[in-house]
């Protein structure tokens, strides 16, 4: 049987440990004298406790007159037997020392003999797959004739804030689709404020979302004016700020001048894209 003497500092006094076969025990008389606790008190109260007693280990320490035998508990009978020391009848003058030891003795020294495992790091995150069609978006799918739905998005957000978030999320979806295929990203925007494959009821004054004529128009010049400020962003044009008036926005480079950039797409009128 192999033992390993090991002393832990704890408040400028010493806790004395030893490693019985890799298992850490507490040597208890040195513990109740730092607290101020008569000794022989406690050893009796530990052996009239069945549990306690059966933990008992006694080893030899050294000492100043010589190595001596020592009764050591097992550290995590330690808590057991520290909480059986009734604060309300000890005296006045070792009752904060006690506290402490009930407090935080046992967390030191489990963390002296049990140290954290250190953190592993963070797996890798997984490569996005990139945005190349408008089936790529999180928000898309196709239904059973293969026509494309828009704001397949469940279940949704209940939180009105937490459902701001995701949509512009979804956009910036868009933003990376248009950095690869801007006719893609056109397709997505315009319809994502309508579907072509349904009409509003014959005859209706309401602003529909479901591909009048009328709405439609809007969507694309909307999707049109959306990919020439994405492509300007690209460019280094200032984003738009709603919180903040200006009278146009202006390259991130002063000395470059304003960029004139093209159109992306041509009215519906000249050009005509399919889903």
């Amino acid at each position: 049987m192999s033992h390993t003497l090991v002393n832990v500092e704890f408040h400028g006094q010493s806790l004395v440990a030893v490693l019985i076969d890799g298992q850490p025990y507490v040597a208890m008389k040195p513990i109740c004298e730092n607290i101020g606790l008569q000794w022989n008190g406690q050893f009796e109260r530990i052996n009239r406790n069945p549990v306690m007693k059966e933990g008992i280990r006694v080893t030899r320490t050294p000492s100043k007159g010589g190595d001596q035998e020592t009764v050591c508990l097992p550290l995590d009978m330690l808590n057991g037997w520290l909480f059986g020391v009734d604060v309300n009848r000890v005296r006045e003058e070792i009752k904060p020392r006690l506290i402490q030891y009930q407090k935080e003795c046992f967390g030191v020294l489990f963390r002296h003999f049990m140290p954290q495992p250190a953190a592993s790091a963070p797996a890798p995150a997984l490569a996005r797959p990139p945005k190349l069609s408008c089936d790529d978006l999180s928000f898309t799918r196709r239904d059973a004739q293969g026509r494309r739905v828009n704001w397949s998005v469940e279940p949704r957000c209940r939180l009105w804030h937490e459902g701001l978030e995701r949509g512009e999320a979804f956009f910036r979806e868009v933003a990376e689709l248009a950095a690869h295929d801007e006719h893609e990203a056109y397709n997505a925007i315009r319809f994502a404020f309508g579907d072509e494959w349904q009409l509003p009821t014959s005859g209706s004054t309401q602003w529909s979302n479901r591909g009048a004529g009328e709405e439609m128009g809007f969507a694309e010049a909307v999707a049109r004016a959306v990919i020439d400020g994405l492509r300007a962003r690209r460019h280094g044009v200032d984003p738009f700020n709603p919180e903040r008036k200006t009278s146009r926005g202006r390259p991130r480079d002063k000395s470059s001048g304003p960029k004139l950039l093209p159109s992306v797409l041509t009215p519906p009128t000249q050009q005509r894209l399919l889903a």
